[in-house]
């Protein structure tokens, strides 16, 4: 499944950039203003909105579980309300309100070596037996019931419950709103070379994907938390330490994430440039930083906000979009190469669209 998805995912971002190559395009809006019209680009200005502010909800829910497990492991129980009022008061905040974000721009680059440093530290633990239920693994005493591990005979690969799952991956692998930038930055810019870029880094993280989320299973079964890191105890070291990690990274993130979605709502009220000072926007920032604060301090559930993202807004930016804007692209004379790849990507967003519906329907119904 999840390799499945990933070469689904680099297919449709390169033709993004393919229909971008064909407008000579620069933007998301842009290509689809040149191939759709007027006609729903501020829908589509809507959907690029709301997808960074679903990113910045999911790394507010990960730095509240994040740093009330930190909290913990120093000797301090806190509730995840409070950890994520003082991560959001004393850290993000300050953050999101620097007219400047070139210099955070480096620390994104932590936030892969942090994935491979959970990867491992999770595969050391499922080898060395810590969390081994039949082996009384020294750390499950510290361990709420709910993580942990729990195995039976149940296979749930091709049922219903399994398009949950792929719903997830649609927030793992969604990128796609900035593939005409990368194709414009790119060096040598030409699709060829766009396609090696793509297909390469989406089967590195495919691999990633697999490697974590096997490793995941294998220790803790149906028990798995959304928010893997949950699962290990606060006395683990090695989960410290990721913990750290993630948190560091993901906490010089947000703001780079926040300011698309402060970007997109700007663009959506339609706000004039003269009444962009520094105090209006500090004060938009504060207004949805508030927002996002209050939902991630009610939901709690990490893999039910992404299948659920993952199922409607990544599913359009994904499969519809890229669809509708190529088969405009092409005009009513395509060549025969381009009625197949018109066909195939019609095939392709009609799957997409039918996993997603019945992802979020399907958790919806477990919530």
């Amino acid at each position: 499944w999840v390799c499945a998805m990933g070469l689904a995912f680099a297919y449709s971002f390169q033709l993004i950039a393919k229909t971008c190559k064909m407008t000579q395009s620069v933007t998301f809006r842009e290509v689809w203003e040149e191939t759709m019209g007027y006609d729903g680009a501020l829908t589509v200005s809507m959907v690029n909105m709301l997808k960074p502010a679903l990113g910045n909800l999911a790394y507010s829910m990960i730095l509240a579980d994040t740093f009330k497990a930190l909290f913990a492991t120093a000797g301090f129980e806190t509730t995840r309300i409070l950890s994520l009022l003082l991560v959001t008061i004393l850290g993000i905040l300050p953050l999101c309100l620097l007219k400047n974000l070139d210099a955070l721009a480096p620390f994104s680059i932590l936030g892969t070596a942090g994935i491979f440093l959970i990867a491992v530290c999770m595969t050391i633990r499922y080898f060395d037996g810590t969390y081994d239920v039949e082996n009384d693994g020294v750390f499950l005493q510290d361990l709420d019931e709910k993580y942990i591990p729990q195995f039976g005979n149940y296979n749930g690969a091709w049922t219903g419950a399994v398009l949950i799952f792929a719903a997830m991956l649609f927030e793992s692998f969604v990128a796609h709103y900035n593939a005409p930038r990368f194709m414009a930055e790119l060096k040598n810019s030409n699709i060829h070379r766009f396609r090696i870029v793509v297909g390469n880094a989406f089967i590195f993280s495919s691999l990633v994907y697999v490697w974590m989320t096997a490793i995941g299973f294998l220790t803790f079964g149906g028990n798995c938390n959304g928010y893997i890191l949950n699962n290990y105890s606060t006395n683990d070291r090695l989960a410290t330490i990721c913990r750290l990690s993630i948190a560091f990274s993901i906490l010089f993130t947000y703001p780079i994430t926040f300011m698309g979605f402060r970007d997109g709502v700007l663009d959506a009220i339609d706000l004039p440039q003269e009444k962009q000072t520094s105090s209006n926007i500090n004060i938009i920032t504060i207004f949805l930083l508030t927002i996002i604060t209050i939902l991630a301090a009610i939901c709690t559930d990490l893999g039910a906000i992404n299948a659920i993202g993952g199922g409607t807004l990544a599913t359009l930016i994904v499969f519809v979009f890229p669809y509708l804007m190529y088969r405009k692209a092409v005009g009513e004379n395509p060549t025969i190469e381009e009625r197949r790849e018109v066909s195939f990507a019609l095939l392709l967003m009609l799957v997409g669209v039918l996993m997603g519906i019945v992802g979020v329907v399907v958790e919806l119904h477990h919530l």
